[in-house]
Formats: C-alpha cells, sequence, structure tokens
C-alpha cells in the first residue's frame, strides 16, 4: 500500500520512494547536487508518504516508525509515534492530519495539541471505517476523508462527523472504498475508487455525478480503478489510474483525453500526480518510482 509520491519542495521534484526521498531539478529531472539529503538524516525506514508544509517542514510517514518532522536544513525535529500511515495532510489552519490504515485519523494541532478520529465500537458519533486513506478540505473549512466505506466530512462549525455512505440504489454514490480527494477551484470535490472510477460531489447543491470507465473508448476514462487526482491548466482534471495511465477531463467539452504514454515507460499504474503551474508540467510517479 505504500506507493511512491511525487511532491514540489523548494523549488526542486521530491519523490518518496520505498527508503529513500531522493530530489530531482525541476522540468529535466535530472539529479540534483543535495540529492538525498534528507534520506541520510534518517533512519532505516520505509516511507508512506510526503509532503512539505506552508512553512517549509518536511513531513515524511512511515510505515512503522511515526512521522518525522523535517527542517529545511534536513535536520529531524521531531518523531510523531503514529504507525501504518497511508497519508499526509496539511490544512489552511497548519494543522496535520494522518490517515492510517487501521487506526482512523490523527490531526496535530502547530502547538502539538493532537486529536483521534476512529472507531471505537462504542460511540454512535465515531467514525464508521479505521481505514482512513486521504483528505482535502473545501473552502468552508470542512475537512473530507476518504475511507473504505465511503467519504465522511468533519463539519468546521459543528465539529461533528457527516457520513456519506454507500448506497446500492444510486450508480453515482457508489463509492464504497475511496481512496485520492481532490477540492477543485470550482467548489467540486472529485472521488476516486477502487474499481467503480471517478465521482464527483457538489457541496453547495449536494449533487453527485459519476464518470464510468470504459477501457479504449474515446472520451472516456480509461479505467475504473483510480489511484491519484490533479487539477491543471484550464481548471482541467488529470486522473491516474492502476494500469491505464492518465486521462485528463476537458472541462470545456467534458470529456477525457488520454495523454500519451511515453516509450521508455514500462509501467502504467500511476501513483502519484503533480501539476506544476508555473512551468505547466505534469509530473508522475508509477509503481516503481519513475517520474514522468
Amino acid at each position: 500500500p505504500f506507493a511512491p509520491t511525487v511532491a514540489e519542495t523548494d523549488e526542486l521534484i521530491a519523490l518518496a520512494k520505498e527508503k529513500h526521498l531522493m530530489l530531482f531539478e525541476a522540468i529535466t529531472t535530472a539529479h540534483h547536487p543535495h540529492y538525498g539529503f534528507i534520506r541520510e538524516n534518517l533512519p532505516d525506514v520505509v516511507i508512506s508518504h510526503f509532503i512539505v508544509g506552508q512553512q517549509g517542514e518536511k513531513y515524511v510517514s512511515t510505515s512503522k516508525d511515526g512521522i518525522y518532522v523535517i527542517s529545511n536544513t534536513g535536520t529531524i525535529i521531531k518523531n510523531l509515534n503514529i504507525r501504518d500511515v497511508y497519508s499526509l495532510f496539511e490544512d489552511s489552519r497548519g494543522r496535520l492530519w494522518a490517515a492510517t490504515q487501521n487506526s482512523g485519523a490523527y490531526v496535530f494541532a502547530p502547538g502539538g495539541k493532537m486529536q483521534h478520529y476512529h472507531n471505537s465500537g462504542k460511540k454512535p458519533e465515531d467514525i464508521a471505517f479505521n481505514n482512513v486513506r486521504r483528505f482535502c478540505e473545501d473552502s468552508l473549512g470542512n475537512i473530507w476523508m476518504s475511507t473504505y466505506g465511503g467519504l465522511v466530512k468533519l463539519d468546521a462549525q459543528a465539529q461533528k462527523l457527516i457520513h456519506y455512505r454507500y448506497e446500492f440504489q444510486y450508480e453515482a454514490l457508489n463509492i464504497r472504498s475511496v481512496s485520492p480527494l481532490l477540492y477543485d477551484n470550482q467548489g467540486t470535490i472529485w472521488i476516486g475508487s477502487f474499481h467503480n472510477g471517478l465521482s464527483t460531489y457538489n457541496p453547495g447543491t449536494e449533487k453527485y455525478c459519476w464518470y464510468h470507465a470504459k477501457r479504449d473508448v474515446d472520451g472516456r476514462l480509461n479505467s475504473p480503478l483510480i489511484s491519484a487526482i490533479g487539477q491543471g491548466y484550464d481548471d482541467n482534471i488529470f486522473v491516474g489510474t492502476e494500469g491505464g495511465w492518465v486521462s485528463m477531463l476537458n472541462r470545456k467539452t467534458g470529456m477525457f483525453e488520454r495523454l500519451p504514454v511515453p516509450a521508455s515507460l514500462y509501467d502504467m499504474t500511476v501513483k502519484s500526480l503533480l501539476y506544476n503551474e508555473d512551468e505547466q508540467m505534469l509530473y508522475v510517479s508509477n509503481l516503481f518510482g519513475n517520474i514522468t
């Protein structure tokens, strides 16, 4: 479950892959002279995710050794003892969120206070599933979580969890086993799921839309196994898939366009996407940690 993650830091592209955190020059992806400066300060750990905070801190989550907080100089500031972290997210208030495989979600305030959202089996207001995967934040400050059982919202005002449960009678709500999430510039939440393609939800109108995948059909999503979602130029949506490479939803036409597959690519299982607005470049990491 711990897949290569591509992110941007200090005008460089960073790739977190297994036991290494590697830095590359933007655009050319040639090795930077400071290659490996974070890796050298980390113990022998298996990296699960990596993000850069608003203040430049680098957060590295691991499978068994917690979350490392690293300064701009590569010094480990502290270690947060949270196991089996799947992904990390920093919200607009500077809080660090950690999604775990079996322990729900943790949130750390800048002052150090921690809160834990998990299913204890005793409280009806608990999160329904402890398998949490990704986060996003909407314009009202609500935090959305993807879980094995569907979509969950933490209401910013009421501070309570709202579950958007799986409904068999509505195809557009067929969002069980959700993973990637994206809140776009138009106020829409994009929801990627395993085996059921791509859905959207508009919190303002409370309307869903479902994009059915059909391999090798023009204008359609190429795979129902969604692994990454990103937003690019003209608000177009990039969708990475397991085995179907990357498709782009053209917001003007409403149709999907498949991105060309590099000749040197030998695996089309996408694990993360990063769009660099300044350079108008899309970076894609695949299952084996190659950046395209």
